[in-house]
Parts: C-alpha cells; sequence; structure tokens
C-alpha cells in the first residue's frame, strides 16, 4: 500500500509538471538551456510536492555553502548560462561543468536525449525507495514500542503499590528490607523524576531517529541491501529500455543511464546482476533488446517487493520476541525475586 501511495503521488505529479510544457527537443544553445531551466522547474515542483528529489548534492566538485535543492538548481543554470555565452554547445557545456553532480548530469543528458519522464524517475527513485523501506521499518517498530510502553506503565504501578506492601511485611516481621527490595525502595523515592524524565528522553531520541531516518539505508536489516540493489537495477533497466529505443547505442546508454553502473560493467561485466548481464550480452533469441529490458525491470521490482515483504513480517515478529522476550523476563524477575526473598527472610529461625 505505502508503494502504491508514493507512486500515485509521484504520477499525480508527473502530470502537473507537464501540464502547459511544450515537449522537449534536442537542440543547443539557447533553447538547450531553456530545456534545462523546464527540467529543474520540474524536480522544484515535485520536491514542492514533497516527492523525494536525490540529485547527488553532495557528489559535485564545485558547489554552493547552501546545498538546498533550490540554491543548487540555480548555480547549474547560473553555471551553464555562462557557458552559453561563451558559445559552448549545451551538451559540451554540461559535460564540463564541475557543478554538476554525475546522478544530476546523467538524468539531464537523459531528459535532453529522449524527452521521457524517465528522467525524474532517475532522481526520485533512491529517495522513494528509501521512505519505502523507512515506512516498512517504521511500521515494524510499533509493536515493541507499544510493549515498553505498558511495561513501563506496569513498572509504574509496580513501585507505587506493590513495593509499599512488600516493605509493610517487612516493618511487621522488624526486618529490614534488603537485596531487590531495598533496590526497588530507593527506585521509588526517585519515581516523581525518572517516571517524567525518561518518556521525554526516550520521546526525543525517537524524535530525532525519526528525523534521520531519511539518512539511513538500513543495511544492516537482512534484505535491505539486496531491496536496495534489485530497486537499483530495476531503474536501470528502464532507463536503458527507453535510450535503446531511441536508437542509443548501449555503452553510451548505460553511461546515461547510470554513470557508476556503466563504470562497475567495464571493469568487471562478469560481476555485474545475472539479469542485466544476460539482457546485455546473451542471446537474446530475436527479442528486441528494450522488451527484454522491461521485463528485467519487471523482474527485478518484484524481488525488491519480496524482500520488503520479508521486512513487514519477519522483522515485528523479530523484534517482539527479542524485545518482549526481555521485557517479560526482566519484570518477572522483579515480581517474583522480592517475593521470594521473603518467604526466604520468613523461614529464617529467630534466636532467642
Amino acid at each position: 500500500m505505502t508503494a502504491l501511495y508514493l507512486d500515485s503521488r509521484f504520477l499525480f505529479c508527473r502530470s502537473v509538471l507537464m501540464t502547459d510544457s511544450e515537449p522537449v527537443t534536442r537542440s543547443d544553445g539557447r533553447h538547450g538551456l531553456e530545456q534545462v531551466t523546464l527540467f529543474n522547474d520540474h524536480l522544484k515542483r515535485l520536491h514542492a510536492a514533497g516527492v523525494p528529489v536525490d540529485i547527488g548534492l553532495g557528489e559535485s566538485l564545485v558547489g554552493p555553502k547552501d546545498r538546498s535543492l533550490v540554491t543548487y538548481l540555480a548555480t547549474i543554470e547560473n553555471d551553464l548560462l555562462t557557458r552559453i555565452h561563451l558559445n559552448q554547445r549545451i551538451t559540451d557545456a554540461i559535460a564540463e561543468s564541475q557543478h554538476l553532480s554525475p546522478r544530476y548530469r546523467s538524468a539531464i543528458e537523459f531528459w535532453l536525449q529522449t524527452d521521457s519522464v524517465a528522467a525524474f524517475e532517475a532522481l526520485v527513485q533512491p529517495g522513494r525507495s528509501q521512505k519505502i523501506l523507512n515506512r516498512q521499518v517504521g511500521t515494524s517498530l510499533i509493536q515493541p514500542l507499544v510493549l515498553i510502553i505498558l511495561t513501563f506503565i506496569a513498572f509504574i504501578i509496580l513501585c507505587s503499590f506493590t513495593v509499599p506492601q512488600w516493605a509493610s511485611v517487612y516493618s511487621q516481621l522488624w526486618k529490614q528490607p534488603t537485596g531487590l527490595l531495598g533496590f526497588l525502595l530507593q527506585v521509588r523515592s526517585t519515581m516523581p523524576v525518572w517516571s517524567v524524565v525518561l518518556p521525554i528522553f526516550f520521546g526525543a531520541v525517537a524524535f530525532l531517529g525519526y528525523r534521520r531516518s531519511a539518512a539511513r539505508n538500513w543495511s544492516w536489516l537482512p534484505g535491505a541491501t539486496r531491496y536496495h540493489a534489485a530497486m537499483r537495477y530495476a531503474d536501470i533497466a528502464d532507463r536503458l529500455a527507453i535510450l535503446t529505443e531511441q536508437r542509443v547505442a548501449l555503452p553510451e546508454a548505460m553511461r546515461m543511464a547510470d554513470p557508476a553502473f556503466a563504470s562497475e560493467f567495464e571493469t568487471s561485466p562478469d560481476k555485474a546482476p545475472p539479469l542485466l548481464h544476460w539482457a546485455m550480452t546473451g542471446d537474446l533469441d530475436g527479442e528486441p533488446l528494450p522488451k527484454v529490458l522491461r521485463f528485467v525491470a519487471r523482474s527485478y521490482r518484484e524481488a525488491a517487493e519480496e524482500f520488503a515483504g520479508g521486512l513487514r513480517n519477519v522483522f515485528p515478529a523479530l523484534l517482539a520476541v527479542l524485545i518482549g522476550g526481555s521485557l517479560v523476563y526482566g519484570f518477572g524477575i522483579l515480581l517474583f525475586l522480592p517475593m521470594t526473598e521473603l518467604l526466604h527472610t520468613i523461614s529464617i529461625p529467630t534466636r532467642d
């Protein structure tokens, strides 16, 4: 459901950003700069609509101190305008500008080459995949969080009612509470402090963790790395299908689709993902390459959904067992050990 929601929001924003815009044509000079400006305006609309846009702000060699999207895009346009005034072709200006991150450069080249909104997918997909995974992990944490809250409330009730009753029994027996009961009495004396401070502290930690969750890729979770890889390969296959339909040579299409992937493939093609490697180097038995690449993209997306489903189903159960079991075990010790100590104290015969 989360994936469908984000996909529908992106499709809505895509229909909005394409309204009243003329078809993009491959051109140079000022008209090419106009297409770059149009591309940037569409990115700003997507960003304003809440769609995560990742243009690789930290990957450019030169850039403004303010790394916000709007400032960064304005810097790009000013740099390209300066180069156009020096009679550079727009393609040469894009290739030589140090302000452009590799991710943004490949996306804008893709846009000028194909006129396809898949250029925006290249910049939206990483953030959207991360947001989906964040929601999956966040949903998985709800059940353990409820267990922790209920245990905290039960501990307050224990300190407020049960511990004083045990202490009263000790006083009637003319005994001094020791061991765990003595510790619980000290904890009870500071209850007005920790019963307020601890919820505020852990609430602040949870809030900061939520705010910073967009920067985490959860690679330590089982299946998270494979999820991100599958979504990336699906996106690459989609862009390669569009470029090969435009009769772009496969090496150039790989560079425009994903520069990092193109470099990896040139260095060690045998280490490329199996389906993509087969589509680009294997015997397709007469099937058109774009059709095969779209099949590959669907296959990788289905694999990503399986990985996400595993996180959605397995991770909550694992957390519930680990956290819930630990809390029940600890609370059981706090509840029954003082009673055991009391019975042991009573059973010791007194000396006359």
